[in-house]
């Protein structure tokens, strides 16, 4: 997922002018991938999804929690100052099913 500070209402975002965000998304169905793909909870109502699903909605993939890295930018702040921000948990590295 690319996205462009302009779009989103940070022009006064210059560098970088966008960034890819990655996306973790969808529904995770049964069966489920390797263990550490999910946790107990999501093989549960997988599994639960699998048998009823009309009842019970699938598991969803999202990033995994802890791995989400920062990203750093420059910002106009006006008046020829500038300033680097770091934002934390912006830029999504592994998915699991939650």
């Amino acid at each position: 997922m690319q996205v462009k500070f302009a779009e989103v209402g940070f022009r006064n975002f210059i560098f970088p002018l966008s960034y890819s965000a990655n996306f973790c998304g969808g529904h995770c169905d049964w069966p489920l991938g390797r263990q550490e793909d999910y946790n107990k909870h999501a093989y549960i109502q997988s599994y639960a999804n699998f048998l009823d699903g009309d009842r019970v909605p699938a598991p969803c993939c999202v990033p995994r929690p802890g791995t989400l890295e920062p990203l750093v930018v420059v910002v106009d702040m006006g008046g020829g100052q500038l300033d680097m921000k770091e934002f934390t948990n912006m830029i999504a590295t592994e998915c699991t099913c939650l």
